[in-house]
C-alpha cells in the first residue's frame, strides 16, 4: 500500500513555480493539483525565513492532505537554484485516507514526525516527472505512541493558566471549537513546548474528530496558511493586526491575543472536561474513552466543531469520567430528560457507568408503564449494559415488587432476550407475576400464563405445570378447578409424572373435593395407554365441553400413540359429543373437527376409516358414514343412532330400514326411533301411508293386523325389508283381539310353504293356540297342512271340517275372528257363514259398552269388507245377512253395507230387522247415516208403517224434513197423532225449517194442514201448544196458524172461538192472540162485503 503524492516547486534552471512531479495515478488531475498547491500553503511567493521548513495536515474532501515544505536541495544537501540563480522552496503533497489513522487514534502530529524523520527531503527535478514514485504506507500501530508519555506531557500542558486563571489548553480548545484559528508561538515555558500544547489539545478530542482538525508547524505565514485550525509558529510572533478569526497564544506570558472574549474561550465541551482533567484518574479514564470513541456526527462544515461536540452522543460518553458522583448524576438527569425514542436508541449504548444505568433504568420504568410497546425494547437494550449481578438483582428484587412492570416485560420479550442466561430467575419471576394477577383477575392471569407458555422457553413438565397452577385463584372453587383442568392441565397431562401431579395444588384439591377425579388422574398417568379409556370418565367427571374433550383426546393420541382398539372408545365418544353439541345445520365437517388427530390417524387408523376421515370434503356419502358407524359404534342401536344424526335421517328408505331392524332386535329402541331425524322426516314429509304403516307396525297407532297387512307389503317393497323382519314386527305387536292371531297365522303360511322343514307344531303361535283352544288348533293344523302341501280333499270332508270348526269355535268363540280371517286368506271364505258367522259377529260385538257405541273395537274391517264381496254374499241366508247387519249398521261400518241383494223377510224376521234398525238409528250423528239406513230398510222390504216407526226413533240432528215428509201423510192427508209412533214423528217434523224455497213450501203446507186438523179436534189445543214449544221457526208456526184460522173461519167460526178460549186457559197467550186477530180480520172482511 502506498500514498499518491505530487511536488510543487521549480524545475532546475526554470523560473516559475509549477508542478514538478506527480505519481502516475494523478496524471489526469494536474489542474486540480495546481489548485491544491495554491490553497494549501504555509507562505506566499517568498518564505518567511531562510531555509524554511514547515509541515501540516489539511482536509481535502474525505482524505487528509499531508504537506511538507522546505528549501530545495540536492540529495547531497547542497541548495538548488532557479534560472536566475536564486534558491527556491518546494511543497510536497501526499494524500492519506483518514481511516489509516484509526490504529493510532487520529494522532495527526505523528504524521508530522513521520514525514520529517522518515521521508525527509523533497527531491528536485530537471524535467517534469510524471511517474513519481508513491510513498510507501507506514505500518501504523500503537507502538507509534506512548500513552504514559502522552499523559505526562498533557499534565504539564494542563498546568498552564492565564492570568485570569483560565486553563491555557482548555481555553485554546474552546476557541478552536468556537471556530477560531489558534496559533502558538515557539517560545516554551515551564518545560511545556508548543508542540506539546498542540498534541494535548488534540488528545482532548474524540479520536474520530482529531482527523478533522487541520494543523501546521514550522515557518508559517498565518495570513497565508488560512486552512489550518491549529498552528505552531517557529518563525517568531504573528505580524501586523490579527484577523477576526485568529487567536494568538503568547507563550512567554500564556496570554491570548486577538478576538478573545469570554464566549470565545468557553464551550460546553470544555466545561464538561474541566472537572475531569483536574483529577488524574478521571483524566486517564477520559483519555481512554476519547481514544475508544468510534463514530462521529458528520457536519457539512468541518470547522463547526462546537456543533459537533455538543452532540449528546459524544458528551454523554464523557460523563462516566466525571469524578463527582453528584455531578455525574446531574449530567445524566439532564442528558436523559425529555429525549425521544430515537435519541434513547442512540444514547443507551453509551451508558456504561452504574449511575447512568440506574438513572436510565428508573426513567424507562416510568415510561414503560404508560407505553410498554415503545419503551420495552429500550429497556432490553439498556439491560445489555447491565452487569450479571445487576440483572439478577433486578429480576429477584425490583421486578418482584413491581408485578405490573414485570408483566409488561414478560409480555414483550423478556424471556426471549434473557431467558437463556437467567432461566431459574425468570421462572420464579413468571410464577410470582402470574400469581399476583390471579389474586386480582384470574382471566388476566391465565392470559399471561398462556403467553409465557407459548414463548416456549419453559419446556420441562414441572415448569409448565407450575406456570399453569400459578394462575389458579386463591380460593379455588370446584367449577374453577374443573375449568382449569379442562383448559390448561390436559395439554401437559401426557408428559406429567405422578410426582409432579401429586406435588400440585390442583391434585390436592381434587383429592379432598373430588376423590374420583384424583383417582382417575393417578390411574391415567401411571398406566397411560392401558387406562386411556378412563379419559371418557374423566371428561364426564370434569364437565368437559366438546372442544375441551377433543383437545384432550388429541393431545393424548399424539403423545401416547395408542393402537386403534384402545383408541376406539375415545373416537366414539368424541363423535357422539360432536353430534350432541351441534345441530345438523350448524355441525362443522367431521374431517375439520378431527384435524388435531391427523398425526395419529396416519399411523394407527384402519385404511378404510383413514380413507374416509382424511378425505377433505364437506359431506360424506351414506356408505362413508356406515363405515364409520360399523368401525366405531357398539351394537346396532348405537350404529343406527349415529347414522340418524349424521345423515339427518336421509335417505329415508335406508334409515327406516335400519331403524326397523333395530326395533326388532331391541323393542326398547322404539322410543329412540320415535325421537329420530328419520321419523321426523317421515312424519313431516311423508308419504302418509309410510308414516301410518310404521306407526301401526310399531304400535304407535292402534290398528288391526288385517288392516295393516296391505300397507306392510307395500312397506316391505319400499324399504327392502326382509320378510322375517316384517313377521317379527307383526308378532311383537300386542293383539287387541284374536283376529290379530288369524293375521299372524296367515303370515306363517308362506314360510311353511318355502321352508319344508318347518312344521306347524313348531310355530310358537300354534303352540299357544293348541294350549288354549286345542280343537281350534287341530282344525288350523289340518287346513294349514292342506294349504302348504297342496292336499286335495273331498267336498264331504271339507264340510265335515267346516262343522268341526264351527263346533270348536262355539266352545272358544274368542278365536272366531282369527280363524275367520285365516279362512279368508286361505281361500275358504265360504266357510264363514251360519254358526261361524254368528259366532264371529257376537265376538266382535262383545266389547265393553264404555269403549264405544258407534263401533266394535275388535272388528276386522278388512275381513268384514271381504265378507261382503259378491262371491261370498250370494250364499248368505237371511240370518247371515242379519248377523252382518248387526255390524254393518253400526255408524263406523255403515258405508260397507250393500243396499241390495238381501233375501225376503218373514214377519218374524221383519220385526227382527226393524228392531235392529231402531236400535242402530239412535247411535247415528249424521243425516246421511239415517238416510242410508232408511234406504237399506226400504230395499229389504220394510213397510210404510215400519219406516215411520223407524224414523220416529231418529234424533233431530240426524234427520231432515225431506226424509220425514213421505211418512207424514196417509192417503193424502196429514197423519193424526193417534199413536205413539205418529206423535213422535209429528213432534220431529215441526222442529224443521228450510232455506230451500221448494222444501220450505212443503214445510209451510204441512204445518198449515196439521194445525187446521188439530183446531177441529177436541184435544188438539194441547198438541198445538206442545208443537209450538218444539218448533224452531216460531214465526213460520204462527204464520201457519193464521192461515189455518183464516181457512176455517167461514165454516168453523164458533169452534175457533172456543179454541181461543182454550188457549187462554192453557196459558198460551201468543197462540190465543193469533187466533183472535185472524177471526177479527175475517169479521171485518165479512162486514165490508
Amino acid at each position: 500500500m502506498t500514498y499518491s503524492q505530487f511536488i510543487h516547486g521549480k524545475i532546475i534552471g526554470h523560473r516559475q513555480y509549477k508542478l514538478t512531479a506527480y505519481t502516475y495515478d494523478l496524471a489526469n488531475q494536474t489542474d486540480e493539483l495546481e489548485s491544491i498547491a495554491k490553497k494549501y500553503r504555509f507562505w506566499g511567493q517568498q518564505p518567511p525565513t531562510n531555509k524554511p521548513i514547515a509541515v501540516g495536515v489539511f482536509h481535502y474532501h474525505d482524505d487528509l492532505l499531508l504537506v511538507q515544505a522546505m528549501q530545495a536541495t540536492y540529495d547531497n544537501g547542497q541548495s538548488a537554484f532557479d534560472v536566475q540563480g536564486r534558491p527556491f522552496s518546494q511543497h510536497r503533497y501526499m494524500f492519506i485516507p483518514k481511516h489509516d489513522l484509526k490504529p493510532i487514534g487520529g494522532r495527526l502530529w505523528l504524521l508530522l514526525n513521520w514525514i520529517m524523520e522518515d521521508v525527509r527531503n523533497i527531491p528536485v527535478f530537471h524535467n517534469v516527472e510524471q511517474n513519481l514514485a508513491p510513498i510507501p504506507k507506514p505500518h501504523f500501530n500503537k507502538n507509534w505512541y506512548n500513552p504514559i508519555e502522552e499523559h505526562t506531557k498533557l499534565n504539564r500542558s494542563l498546568s498552564l493558566y492565564t492570568s485570569a486563571n483560565k486553563s491555557v489548553l482548555l481555553s485554546a480548545l474552546a476557541a478552536m471549537l468556537n471556530g477560531q484559528r489558534v496559533v502558538f508561538d515557539a517560545d516554551s515555558t515551564d518545560k511545556v513546548y508548543s508542540e506539546d500544547l498542540l498534541e494535548g489539545l488534540l488528545l482532548l478530542l474524540p479520536a474520530p474528530y482529531r482527523t478533522y482538525i487541520s494543523i501546521a508547524a514550522g515557518a508559517l505565514d498565518e495570513k497565508i496558511c488560512t486552512k489550518t485550525n491549529l498552528m505552531v509558529k517557529t518563525n517568531g510572533y504573528p505580524k501586523g493586526e490579527l484577523g477576526s478569526d485568529l487567536i494568538w497564544l503568547k507563550r512567554a506570558s500564556n496570554e491570548f491575543f486577538g478576538a478573545v472574549t469570554e464566549q470565545t474561550i468557553n464551550s460546553r465541551y470544555t466545561e464538561l472536561l474541566q472537572p475531569i482533567v483536574k483529577n488524574q484518574e478521571s483524566l486517564r479514564i477520559v483519555l481512554r474513552i476519547l481514544d475508544n470513541i468510534l463514530s462521529h456526527k458528520k457536519s457539512n462544515n468541518h470547522t463547526n466543531f462546537a456543533e459537533i461536540l455538543n452532540d449528546s452522543a459524544i458528551t454523554i460518553q464523557l460523563i462516566p469520567a466525571l469524578p463527582d458522583p453528584k455531578i455525574r448524576a446531574n449530567h445524566w438527569q439532564t442528558m436523559l430528560k425529555n429525549i425521544t425514542i430515537t435519541e434513547w436508541e442512540k444514547i443507551i449504548p453509551l451508558i456504561i457507568d452504574d449511575i447512568g444505568l440506574e438513572i436510565a433504568w428508573l426513567k424507562l420504568q416510568k415510561k414503560t408503564k404508560h407505553k410498554p410497546k415503545l419503551y420495552i425494547p429500550l429497556v432490553f437494550q439498556l439491560w445489555q449494559n447491565f452487569s450479571h449481578e445487576y440483572i439478577l438483582y433486578t429480576l429477584q428484587h425490583e421486578l418482584a415488587s413491581d408485578t405490573s412492570l414485570a408483566e409488561n416485560l414478560l409480555r414483550h420479550g423478556l424471556l426471549t432476550k434473557f431467558g437463556d442466561d437467567y432461566h431459574a430467575e425468570l421462572l420464579n419471576l413468571s410464577l410470582r407475576t402470574i400469581a399476583a394477577n390471579a389474586s386480582q383477575n384470574v382471566k388476566q392471569a391465565t392470559d399471561l400464563m398462556r403467553h409465557i407458555q407459548e414463548n416456549g422457553h419453559f419446556r420441562q413438565p414441572h415448569e409448565i405445570f407450575a406456570l399453569q397452577e400459578s394462575a389458579l385463584p386463591t380460593n379455588l372453587t370446584q367449577d374453577e378447578a374443573y375449568a382449569f383442568f379442562n383448559s390448561e392441565m390436559t395439554r401437559i397431562l401426557p408428559i406429567l409424572s405422578i410426582a409432579d401431579l401429586k406435588a400440585g395444588r390442583i391434585y390436592h384439591h381434587f383429592a379432598h373435593h373430588a376423590p374420583h377425579v384424583a383417582e382417575l388422574l393417578e390411574s391415567i398417568i401411571l398406566k397411560r395407554n392401558r387406562a386411556i379409556n378412563l379419559l371418557i370418565d374423566l371428561a364426564h367427571a370434569t364437565n368437559m365441553v366438546f372442544q375441551e374433550r377433543l383437545n384432550c383426546y388429541a393431545t393424548m393420541f399424539h403423545a401416547w400413540q395408542p393402537d386403534f382398539d384402545l383408541a376406539q372408545p375415545l373416537l366414539t365418544d368424541i363423535i357422539t359429543q360432536w353430534i350432541a353439541t351441534y345441530s345438523s345445520e350448524k355441525r362443522p365437517p367431521l374431517h375439520t373437527v378431527l384435524k388435531p388427530m391427523t398425526n395419529w390417524f396416519e399411523r394407527h387408523m384402519p385404511s378404510n376409516l383413514r380413507a374416509v376421515f382424511m378425505r377433505e370434503q364437506e359431506t360424506y356419502t351414506f356408505e362413508d358414514w356406515w363405515i364409520i358407524a360399523e368401525s366405531l359404534f357398539e351394537g346396532l342401536l348405537g350404529k343406527v343412532s349415529f347414522m340418524d344424526h349424521v345423515t339427518a335421517g336421509q335417505p329415508v328408505p335406508h334409515m327406516a330400514q335400519h331403524w326397523l331392524l333395530v326395533c326388532v332386535a331391541n323393542p326398547q329402541a322404539k322410543s329412540n326411533f320415535q325421537a329420530s331425524y328419520t321419523w321426523h322426516n317421515i312424519k313431516t314429509h311423508g308419504p302418509v301411508w309410510l308414516y301410518e304403516g310404521i306407526a301401526k307396525l310399531l304400535n304407535w297407532q292402534s290398528a288391526g293386523l288385517s288392516e295393516l297387512l296391505p300397507i306392510v307389503e307395500r312397506m316391505q317393497n319400499a324399504l327392502s325389508l326382509p320378510q322375517e323382519t316384517i313377521f317379527q314386527l307383526l308378532e311383537a305387536l300386542p293383539r287387541r283381539s284374536d283376529s290379530d292371531l288369524g293375521v299372524l297365522l296367515a303370515v306363517y303360511l308362506p314360510q311353511l310353504k318355502t321352508n319344508p322343514s318347518l312344521s306347524v307344531e313348531s310355530v310358537p303361535l300354534w303352540q299357544m293356540l293348541n294350549r288354549q283352544a286345542p280343537k281350534v288348533a287341530q282344525i288350523y293344523k289340518i287346513l294349514a297342512e292342506e294349504q302348504t302341501n297342496n292336499i286335495a280333499i273331498g267336498l264331504a270332508m271339507d264340510k265335515v271340517n267346516q262343522f268341526r270348526l264351527s263346533g270348536a269355535l262355539s266352545e272358544a268363540p274368542e278365536y272366531a275372528t282369527a280363524m275367520a280371517h285365516w279362512l279368508h286368506v286361505c281361500g275358504k271364505g265360504n266357510w264363514i257363514s251360519g254358526r261361524l258367522l254368528e259366532t264371529l259377529v257376537e265376538e266382535w260385538l262383545s266389547q265393553p259398552a264404555e269403549i264405544s257405541k258407534t263401533s266394535a273395537g275388535s272388528v276386522d274391517v278388512s275381513l268384514l269388507t271381504s265378507l261382503l264381496k259378491p262371491d261370498l254374499r250370494e250364499s248368505y241366508t237371511v240370518n247371515d245377512w242379519i248377523a252382518l247387519a248387526k255390524i254393518c249398521w253400526l255408524p263406523d261400518y255403515l258405508s260397507l253395507w250393500i243396499l241390495h241383494g238381501q233375501p225376503s223377510l218373514s214377519n218374524r224376521q221383519t220385526v227382527q230387522v226393524l228392531n235392529l234398525a231402531k236400535e242402530r238409528i239412535t247411535l247415528y250423528t249424521q243425516s246421511e247415516q239415517t238416510e242410508k239406513l232408511c234406504v237399506a230398510c226400504q230395499n229389504w222390504g220394510l213397510s210404510h208403517l215400519h219406516m215411520a216407526e223407524l224414523i220416529s226413533q231418529a234424533s233431530h240432528a240426524t234427520c231432515n224434513f225431506a226424509l220425514i215428509n213421505p211418512y207424514l201423510y196417509k192417503e193424502g192427508a196429514v197423519i193424526h197423532p193417534d199413536s205413539h209412533v205418529h206423535q213422535n214423528l209429528l213432534a220431529l217434523a215441526v222442529q224443521f225449517t228450510s232455506h230451500d224455497e221448494i222444501e220450505l213450501t212443503h214445510v209451510k203446507s204441512f204445518l198449515r194442514q196439521l194445525i187446521a186438523q188439530q183446531l177441529q179436534t177436541t184435544n188438539g189445543i194441547l198438541f198445538l201448544k206442545t208443537w209450538y214449544q218444539l218448533s224452531v221457526d216460531k214465526m213460520a208456526y204462527q204464520h201457519a196458524l193464521t192461515e189455518a184460522v183464516s181457512m176455517l173461519a167461514s165454516t168453523h167460526f164458533s169452534i175457533l172461538v172456543r179454541c181461543a178460549y182454550k188457549f187462554r186457559h192453557n196459558d198460551e197467550p201468543i197462540l190465543r192472540r193469533i187466533v183472535i186477530d185472524a177471526l177479527d180480520d175475517y169479521w171485518l172482511q165479512e162486514k165490508q162485503k
